[in-house]
C-alpha cells in the first residue's frame, strides 16, 4: 500500500492524518490532477 492509499484508509476509517501524510497525499493529488499519476508512486 502506498503512503497515499494508507492516508485514504486511514481518513475513511476516522484518524487523523499526520502532517507529513496529508502533505503527500496533497503532493499525490496535484500529481495526478495534471496527468502524472506515478510521480508522488515511486
Amino acid at each position: 500500500m502506498t503512503p497515499a492509499e494508507q492516508a485514504i484508509e486511514d481518513l475513511v476509517a476516522g484518524r487523523k492524518l499526520s502532517r507529513r501524510a496529508a502533505e503527500q497525499l496533497n503532493q499525490d493529488a496535484d500529481a495526478i490532477a495534471h496527468g502524472d499519476p506515478l510521480r508522488g508512486a515511486a
